[in-house]
């Protein structure tokens, strides 16, 4: 969306690129339009689409699709977003044997090394998106290998408000 409004400007100002002067009557328009020593500037004001952040949490599954169907490879798939600007950035994480636990207890740190439950699933990697909505955030999810090799939880960042 582009919104046009006129701006004063004064005589002597400098006009920035793309002003216009225009000698027309604008007193219905614009407050400035009475007073003889101004250009008019219209201004374009960009109206930038709001879009929302996920964070995509790729993970391994013991019940991988067996279709057939490969998809494309992570390669393109990267390629692919990264030009459309939906990819942020992500990473592939190492292996849930170099895991850390880290919590505190009654003022006590407790760390735990490895594996910290006995899932046979676990989270290799993530990628943080930026889409329009939850609809092109499952259809860039769904085009992701690990969809079909394993699956993958979309969760919106946080917006600020509190949890129902």
């Amino acid at each position: 969306m582009v919104l046009t409004s006129c701006v004063r400007i004064t005589i002597g100002d400098t006009l920035a690129r793309g002003v216009e002067r225009r000698p027309t009557d604008l007193s219905s328009t614009c407050r400035f339009a009475l007073s003889p020593f101004v250009a008019w500037a219209y201004v374009e004001h960009r109206h930038e689409e709001i879009k929302m952040r996920y964070v995509m949490f790729v993970a391994t599954d013991t019940e991988p699709d067996r279709s057939g169907d490969e998809g494309i490879g992570i390669d393109q798939w990267v390629d692919e977003n990264d030009a459309r600007g939906t990819r942020i950035e992500g990473q592939r994480l190492q292996h849930v044997r170099d895991a850390t636990l880290v919590r505190v207890r009654d003022g006590e740190t407790i760390v735990t090394d490895g594996p910290f439950t006995e899932s046979k699933e676990w989270i290799a990697g993530y990628d943080i998106l930026e889409c329009r909505d939850l609809d092109e955030a499952i259809e860039v999810a769904s085009r992701h290998p690990m969809a079909r090799g394993g699956r993958i939880e979309l969760r919106p960042f946080w917006n600020g408000e509190e949890d129902e």
